[in-house]
């Protein structure tokens, strides 16, 4: 069954909510390759092996709110667990260490302020369905 996004959250264990979200995108969970050709590999076609596994950055867009924005600078490049809950009906939730490493901003002349925050997650995320 699909879910609309409407009232889903992002919180920092140490940081908190963040608040004024507009749209949450997790970049996706991806693993090296690793070459392992050589002389004798089979037909001349490259072998590969995976290597380790990353989880991904996690990117949300937000409404500027300055007291929001304040917290989130101080936490720029603090480790904390971050969870995001899907949905308020219930959807799941997704959970991994990371740490706040991008955060920027967008004032145009006439329109809402916004802004956008990169977290990197690192470790095995969990997800609760």
């Amino acid at each position: 069954m699909a879910n609309i996004g409407h009232g889903a959250t992002l919180t920092g264990t140490t940081a908190g909510a963040i608040g004024e979200i507009t749209n949450i995108s997790i970049s996706g969970i991806s693993v090296d390759e690793i070459d392992v050709s050589d002389m004798a590999s089979t037909d001349k076609w490259r072998e590969f092996i995976p290597g380790l596994i990353n989880a991904g950055e996690i990117s949300v867009s937000i409404n500027f709110d300055g007291t929001v924005a304040s917290t989130i600078i101080t936490k720029v490049g603090v480790s904390d667990t971050w969870t995001i809950l899907f949905s308020d009906s219930g959807a799941g939730t997704f959970a991994c260490s990371g740490f706040i490493k991008d955060v920027s901003f967008d004032n145009p002349v006439d329109d809402k302020v916004t802004g956008e925050v990169v977290i990197k997650l690192t470790g095995k995320p969990t997800f609760t369905a």
